[in-house]
């Protein structure tokens, strides 16, 4: 496996000014993937070093794990602080920024209600 992957942090309402964001996962910055009024926290990583058996097999390092999850809470935790954010799972990965739009447009209602 090669390439990177999109590593969603969760969704905020459309525009968020990332130049304050914290570092995200593996130190790569945030960025925004927009879809209509919503964009979705996300920092592009290694589709080689986040590939399902891999993270499996590093679950069971908590110096691993700890570093990724704190930095997950840390983006979480600015984006609320700049607004209205739905939290995403720590390892929510999408194969590409498309897929991650396709996800926005299908769940809008969803979003709404939220």
């Amino acid at each position: 496996m090669s390439g990177r992957l999109c590593y969603v942090y969760g969704v905020v309402a459309s525009p968020l000014e990332t130049a304050t964001a914290p570092a995200g996962i593996d130190g790569g910055p945030v960025t925004l993937i927009p879809s209509g009024n919503f964009s979705a926290l996300a920092t592009l990583v290694s589709a080689e070093d986040y590939a399902p058996a891999r993270v499996e097999a590093l679950t069971a390092d908590v110096d691993w794990v700890s570093e990724r999850a704190k930095a997950h809470d840390r983006v979480l935790t600015w984006a609320s602080d700049n607004g209205a954010v739905i939290p995403f799972p720590i390892w929510t990965l999408f194969r590409d920024p498309q897929t991650v739009k396709t996800m926005l447009s299908e769940r809008t209602s969803e979003r709404k209600e939220t």
